[in-house]
């Protein structure tokens, strides 16, 4: 997870930093987005991701054996939820928009370069 907020921040930087044209602008402040995304998304405290291995020794050996007995249906669960249930997509994708716009991303570049990956629609 950090090295995706690592290369969110580097990216967030060079595009706030180096006068690129529009175009370029917002397909890398979109590929920042995306980062922070990965980033927000591993630090959860789900198991099977990153985020679980932090808070994991702290808790109790019975949520962790229950915890280990979820295998890797969490995450699917998880990606269901973010899928199905707009409020829970909103605040994932809420909190990442908020860590790239703290890091110095501007958020309407990044979704203008979304509706230019969309190029189809």
């Amino acid at each position: 997870p950090l090295t995706n907020l690592a290369l969110g921040f580097a990216i967030t930087a060079v595009v706030a930093f180096s006068g690129l044209p529009d175009g370029l602008a917002a397909g890398l402040s979109y590929l920042a987005l995306v980062q922070i995304l990965a980033f927000v998304l591993n630090i959860l405290p789900v198991p099977g991701l990153d985020g679980f291995v932090i808070v994991e020794p702290y808790l109790p050996a019975r949520a962790r054996r229950f915890a280990g007995s979820l295998g890797w249906y969490a995450p699917l669960l998880l990606f269901v939820l973010i899928i199905g249930v707009p409020a829970v997509g909103n605040a994932l994708f809420g909190a990442s928009f908020a860590v790239f716009a703290a890091l110095g991303g501007d958020p309407l570049t990044a979704v203008d370069g979304l509706q230019e990956f969309l190029f189809w629609r």
